[in-house]
């Protein structure tokens, strides 16, 4: 636990099945999954989805402010507890230089932002609910390398806190990673 852990592989090579996998969306038809020895069969999927914090490739935000969009799945959360979330989630000094701050409206989608302001607020959100696991499906895909770099250095700060789980192809990323699964080397064995 509290580990970096990459899932990294081509296209169609199984990477999002595994991820469907990991949070329960999908059952597998043969073997078993197991976080910390635990078959995930075994756990209660209600209680097992409230300890993971899943931020998709795609973030999806709706027309309203900042804040409303951080609290979307969590309630009763102060602004210190979501300014101290998204400092975690290196999106605190865009949003504090913001005319509005946490009340600035965001628009439908979060068009008045920019995709790595999107994906850092998802992250954000994702880290307000205080996962034991973390799961970032290509969290730097279509973004350009200063966003690449604040997202690496969230998930490096965040490396010995909780369980990380990253999905991606960009290597740079996780070059801190305790373990790196490569799907294509997995699919080859079992040909």
């Amino acid at each position: 636990s509290n580990k970096l852990n990459a899932i990294i592989g081509k296209s169609g090579s199984g990477k999002s099945t595994l991820l469907d996998l990991l949070i329960r969306m999908q059952i597998p038809t043969k073997g078993n999954i197991y976080i910390d020895g635990i078959d995930l069969q075994d756990l209660d999927i209600n209680s097992y989805r409230n300890i993971i914090g899943y931020v998709p490739q795609e973030p999806f935000l709706f027309n309203g402010t900042i804040k409303d969009n951080l609290l979307w799945a969590t309630e009763n959360k102060t602004d210190e507890e979501v300014l101290e979330a998204c400092e975690l989630a290196n999106a605190k000094d865009f949003i504090i230089n913001t005319a509005d701050s946490l009340k600035t409206f965001i628009g439908d989608n979060g068009k008045m932002l920019s995709g790595g302001q999107k994906q850092r607020l998802s992250i954000a959100r994702a880290l307000l609910r205080k996962p034991q696991i973390l799961i970032l499906d290509e969290p730097t895909s279509a973004l350009d390398n200063e966003t690449e770099i604040a997202i690496k250095e969230t998930i490096n700060n965040l490396k010995n806190k909780l369980t990380i789980i990253v999905v991606t192809h960009r290597l740079g990323l996780i070059e801190k990673a305790n373990n790196i699964i490569n799907i294509d080397e997995l699919n080859n064995k079992m040909i």
